[in-house]
């Protein structure tokens, strides 16, 4: 009874001190929040948002869709890529659409239907051509109409600015930007431009194109940047303009009018209107319950810019019912000092809901990229949480609300990144903060440079150490390099550790590091870049086969290399590339080779070589010098040229056979040196078709006209084939020694006219001799013997 009660005590106390740790555990721990996508087409848009002076047209975008999918829509090598992907981000389908004009303006997920803008320039000033297309499609992506915009004042559509949509009542609103035709004083001059379409019938309503003012149509001249918004009642213009006005604007406008019903300068841009230079970018508009919100980055604003003072980011709030510059109140969500540590890139504002927006950057500290600033505000611009720092980074795709997280993506030179933030608390936001912040401290002992897409160059290796592990990257949107000649003519280093993941081994990267032993090459690997090797001390090297190309003379003069396992991905063993790597004696030509290139194993160790079937090409002096490579050299019956010297001063080679009669072959195949003993005869090469022959000294060998050599007596000499181009193929370095008996005989002689007759018989076991020593060669045959030859 006793130990049940201990028992059940001990069951209690257990299930108690899990509940505890199960209430020290903090629920709010955030999630993984980035998916790096398997396939999806490869792009680069990281941190095409940031703009210093002119924004550009987006050329990225998210829709979510009904059923619970989302979809990617991009503007690629001159394509719209339209991807669909789980809520997983597991790519489930593609469609592409060609463009309609020569430039991409941009897309917009209306109610009903979906909307892309096409334009092209007119260098004419013809009111006939058509300076812009937006294109109707159902959400399944049947096309549906098309409105056309023509002439219109427009000399280059799209010019120093964005292209933005929104639609009210069934009407679609178009945002863009042009220069205008040529205006008195000769000049292109640039503005915003606005296109009312009716989405049923896709007639233009209406188009603002020419040279006003603010106040009468909303005109903004420059206009660096467009935005449009709709609060169901009336719309919403901003534009980022640097003369007339000299400020960030909003124009509120009934839509069914021209003339704005209101006016605001949210932020006023000090300075000369004849300066395009702003010190400011415009990131993302929303509207509030109460406010329209404007997040940017700007300069101190006074009367002469200094453009080498930090921006920081602002956040301008101007209510809606009393839209008025005077109303408008200007937050600082970030105070930098101007010894320019910190830089902040064009920032996202992101609406969550009425009363609720997430406003997040990138930012650069010490030239150090790769982590995105995000605090939450509500809608009068009061923030709602601290400012968090996350790994990652943005793009011109606008974030989206998306299974209630805030979700976008980036491309860095791949396939999508898809990051997903949870803002459905002030507690669950706060928990990412300092997530995946890239630790550039690891990078010590190098010399970098990162540029503004986040990809760290490693330039030089500046340590001491004997072992050494290069820094491994772990997170898709940070990619490092390293640099060709990292580590050049370093001789301390012994080992060194190679990160999976990059995709390069550069140019001369160990170049002459003469005490290196070993290095791994990661299976990420896909090029090894020239004299990457050469000179360095490894012993042995094995190359993934997911190396598809390798830079010539990348193993050259290895002194100690000994053994070299080739990729089944190369499909070309370059020049040079095992040249006096003098102790190589094992490596496997791969069968996917088609290519040896020129002196690729010259004055190498190997003592035996198989060039496999796929070889179509041997370049000159492949095999040159290869004092050690013996037997026969079989060319295969693909290779269908052969270059000069392939085994020049190969002298050991016994043989070297052609198998393509029709090959076309160089000069000087094959340069060997050969002992026969008078009387034997042999034939250096095969399948090349020999003209004539020479023999030095005929007294020592003679030579037929194909190549066939007969030794004749004692001596040297050397022997020569020619082809019909009497251009010589090859030679024979010829030692004719005496013939000497292989018989265990001492009354048979090598000159007995005999000898042939009974070497055969004993070396075939026929007759053993009538001792040990003895073979009796006159000895009368009985009638014995005949009955056991036969």
């Amino acid at each position: 009874m006793r130990n049940k009660f201990l028992f059940k005590t001990v069951i209690i106390l257990v299930i108690m001190l899990t509940c505890i740790m199960l209430a020290i555990i903090p629920s709010n721990a955030a999630d993984n929040y980035y998916v790096q996508s398997e396939s999806g087409k490869t792009s680069t848009n990281v941190s095409d948002n940031n703009y210093s002076a002119a924004a550009t047209t987006v050329k990225s975008y998210l829709q979510v869709n009904s059923d619970g999918t989302i979809n990617r829509i991009e503007y690629i090598d001159d394509s719209i890529v339209i991807e669909t992907y789980n809520s997983s981000f597991k790519l489930q389908s593609t469609k592409t659409l060609e463009k309609e004009l020569s430039s991409f303006g941009g897309f917009y997920s209306g109610e009903k239907y979906n909307f892309l803008v096409f334009g092209q320039n007119n260098p004419n000033e013809d009111d006939t051509v058509e300076v812009m297309r937006v294109v109707k499609y159902s959400k399944t992506w049947q096309k549906l109409g098309t409105a056309s915009v023509k002439g219109e004042n427009t000399y280059q559509i799209f010019a120093s600015g964005s292209c933005r949509m929104t639609e009210l009542d069934g009407v679609l609103f178009v945002d863009t930007a042009h220069t205008m035709y040529t205006s008195s004083d000769g000049l292109h001059h640039q503005s915003n431009m606005l296109v009312k379409i009716d989405e049923e019938t896709m007639n233009i309503n209406y188009c603002r194109s020419g040279v006003m003012n603010i106040s009468s149509t909303g005109y903004v001249s420059h206009s660096f940047n467009q935005f449009i918004l709709t609060d169901g009642d009336y719309i919403y213009t901003i534009d980022h303009g640097d003369a007339y006005p000299r400020a960030v604007s909003i124009c509120k406008t009934l839509p069914d009018k021209i003339s704005p019903e209101n006016v605001a300068l949210a932020l006023k841009i000090l300075g000369d209107t004849d300066s395009t230079a702003t010190g400011v970018s415009v990131g993302g508009t929303e509207l509030s319950a109460n406010n329209c919100l404007i997040a940017g980055n700007s300069l101190e604003q006074q009367e002469t810019l200094d453009f080498n003072k930090t921006r920081n980011i602002f956040l301008t709030v101007t209510p809606k019912d009393n839209l008025s510059t005077n109303s408008t109140t200007i937050k600082w969500l970030t105070n930098y000092d101007d010894t320019r540590e910190h830089e902040v890139y064009t920032p996202h504002l992101v609406k969550i809901n009425d009363n609720k927006f997430l406003i997040m950057w990138e930012e650069e500290t010490n030239n150090e990229y790769g982590q995105i600033k995000m605090v939450l505000v509500d809608g009068s611009g009061n923030t709602l949480s601290k400012t968090i720092t996350i790994g990652g980074r943005l793009s011109d795709c606008k974030p989206v609300i998306y299974n209630n997280k805030v979700t976008w993506y980036v491309t860095v030179g791949g396939a999508p990144i898809f990051f997903s933030i949870d803002v459905s608390t002030t507690s669950k936001f706060e928990a990412y903060n300092n997530q995946n912040v890239m630790d550039y401290s690891i990078f010590s002992d190098y010399y970098t440079y990162v540029n503004s897409n986040g990809e760290i160059l490693a330039y030089q290796y500046i340590g001491y150490a004997e072992n050494v592990t290069v820094p491994n990257i772990t997170y898709p949107w940070i990619k490092i390099t390293l640099g060709a000649n990292i580590f050049a003519n370093c001789k301390t280093i012994k080992n060194v550790v190679l990160p999976e993941g990059i995709e390069e081994i550069p140019e001369g990267m160990f170049y002459k590091c003469s005490n290196l032993t070993t290095v791994n090459i990661p299976s990420t690997v896909k090029t090894i870049g020239q004299f990457a090797f050469w000179g360095s001390g490894i012993k042995s090297i094995t190359i993934p086969n997911t190396v598809t190309s390798i830079g010539a003379s990348a193993f050259r003069e290895c002194e100690n290399l000994t053994t070299a396992k080739l990729s089944t991905g190369v499909t070309e063993l370059p020049e040079y590339m095992f040249y006096y790597s003098e102790k190589l004696t094992n490596v496997t030509i791969p069968s996917t080779v088609v290519t040896i290139g020129n002196s690729a194993f010259a004055h190498t160790g190997i003592t035996k070589i198989t060039i496999p079937s796929s070889v179509k090409k041997i370049e000159s002096y492949a095999f040159y010098g290869c004092y050690n490579l013996t037997g026969i050299v079989t060319i295969p019956s693909n290779v269908t040229s052969i270059g000069d010297s392939i085994c020049e001063e190969a002298r050991n080679v016994d043989k070297l056979e052609i198998k393509n009669p029709n090959a076309t072959v160089g000069i000087r195949l094959l340069v060997n040196n050969r002992i026969l003993e008078e009387g034997e005869t042999y034939k250096a090469i095969e399948g090349v078709k020999i003209i004539a022959s020479k023999s030095n000294d005929e007294n020592v060998a003679t030579v037929t006209r194909d190549g066939t050599i007969t030794a004749v007596g004692e001596g040297g000499t050397t022997i020569y084939y020619y082809n019909s181009n009497n251009e010589l193929v090859g030679a024979t370095i010829l030692t004719v020694t005496e013939r000497i008996s292989k018989l265990p005989f001492t009354d048979v002689s090598v000159d007995d006219w005999f000898y042939s007759s009974v070497e055969y018989t004993y070396q075939k076991g026929i007759i053993l001799g009538t001792s040990n020593t003895t073979f009796n060669p006159n000895t009368k045959l009985t009638r014995g013997m005949l009955v056991t030859i036969l």
